[in-house]
């Protein structure tokens, strides 16, 4: 079309400048850049409402841990609750004496862990011989080995559990009676199809609010924000292929169907491994309605980014597919940062513009933020990780999920573990 002498740029002509902004009408630039700039806004924007109306689904479907549904679920049977334990961080004790005083008389509580020397064997014997009249079991596994040392811990804790239900915690897990009760409800069938025999119920988890270093800030919003609702919403579309490991509750006899645990030990993905194992044997797995508070992380910023990188990790073992995924799913605002990126080498692209997509997408956020926040989680204060979702999500997340895609091992208590696909062991040490 000739050049534009004035500028020193290819000329656009009359048909092109229509559909410029009026104050890029002046500017000509090649129509490649001006086609991703546009695209790229329309995803972050669609991408944030889509957050947006995942937040607002879930308020209408779970709600706030630790609260009753207004119907009751009336007597459960006994329980068995099996809790692996690895150290003794802050608060154990606190926590399973809380646990304990949860359960029924009838209920049984059964913790586990590798050796006597281990911290956590203390804590656990403390509570054992504090309540003579409670059914407290400790159980010594023995060394992990090549094994993943939680299911290695349930594993031989199973043997010891006496009662047909089974609820399954990790030890930063703060489980209350409501999700007891409506866990051994839904294992009745109670509100639940019939027609298919079940797996397992699992609770979505979140970090409750706290002071601390910024590294649980970063845990907690990548999880409250991002895993948690995303996870929660795919449960919500169809059964769940997976589970949700921080706590979940089953039957003998479905984990029998399975083969027990013991197939899971040499896995680190094991919460999503026997969820597909339950999926596989026909069975459906329920998510629950109360999520499940975590204690929060006590980590600074290099110890938080590690952890979350952790949790990339395993995505990545579940293929690179699921990984990408949940990276362009979960994080509009790095495909906002992508979009900002576009416009500054499209000269013509008015900085008003991308600044006005970036303040829809971050209102539309905080918007869904808040919502979790206080309408599924029950989080006091409202918008307490924010301020780090907006940085985790615009600058952390890209790098994040770029270094898991070609990282294939991981730390988790003490030892590093190497992948296969599928997050099963190659090798540990």
């Amino acid at each position: 079309r000739g050049r534009d002498g004035a500028r020193g740029r290819p000329a656009c002509g009359p048909r092109m400048r229509r559909y410029l902004p009026k104050g890029a009408r002046g500017a000509c630039y090649p129509g490649g850049v001006l086609v991703a700039f546009w695209v790229l806004a329309a995803a972050s924007l669609a991408l944030a409402v889509l957050q947006l109306v995942v937040a607002l689904r879930l308020r209408t479907s779970l709600r706030p841990s630790g609260t009753r549904p207004a119907k009751g679920h009336g007597a459960r049977p006994p329980v068995s609750v099996l809790v692996p334990l690895k150290g003794a961080p802050a608060g154990l004790e606190f926590r399973l004496r809380r646990l304990l005083a949860n359960l029924d008389e009838a209920d049984q509580l059964v913790l586990a862990m590798e050796t006597e020397d281990d911290p956590a064997h203390a804590v656990a014997k403390a509570l054992q011989e504090g309540h003579p009249d409670r059914d407290v079991a400790v159980v010594l596994s023995g060394p992990a080995g090549e094994r993943m040392g939680k299911q290695h811990n349930l594993a031989a804790a199973l043997p010891h559990a006496r009662h047909e239900v089974l609820a399954f915690a990790d030890d930063d897990v703060h489980v209350e009676r409501a999700h007891l009760e409506e866990g051994a409800a839904v294992l009745q069938h109670v509100g639940v199809p019939t027609g298919q025999a079940l797996g397992a119920a699992f609770a979505v988890p979140y970090y409750g609010a706290g002071g601390g270093p910024l590294g649980g800030d970063l845990v907690a919003a990548y999880t409250n924000h991002g895993f948690a609702p995303n996870m929660a919403s795919l449960a919500l579309r169809s059964p769940p292929r997976f589970i949700i490991g921080g706590f979940w509750m089953t039957t003998r006899e479905a984990l029998e169907a399975i083969g027990g645990l013991e197939p899971f030990t040499a896995t680190v993905s094991d919460d999503a491994a026997i969820g597909r194992a339950f999926h596989g044997a026909g069975r459906r797995n329920v998510m629950l309605s109360a999520p499940v508070r975590l204690e929060r992380e006590r980590l600074d910023l290099e110890g938080g980014v590690e952890h979350v990188l952790k949790w990339l990790t395993l995505l990545r073992a579940e293929g690179l597919g699921v990984l990408l995924a949940c990276y362009v799913t979960w994080h509009p605002l790095a495909t906002w940062l992508l979009t900002a990126l576009v416009a500054v080498a499209a000269p013509g692209v008015p900085d008003r513009l991308a600044l006005l997509a970036f303040v829809v997408v971050a209102a539309s956020r905080a918007l869904a933020v808040f919502t979790l926040d206080g309408l599924v989680f029950g989080l006091q204060p409202v918008g307490r990780y924010l301020p780090m979702q907006l940085v985790y999500e615009a600058l952390l997340a890209p790098a994040l999920f770029l270094v898991a895609a070609f990282r294939r091992e991981v730390a988790w208590r003490g030892r590093r573990y190497r992948l296969r696909p599928g997050g099963s062991i190659a090798e540990a040490g």
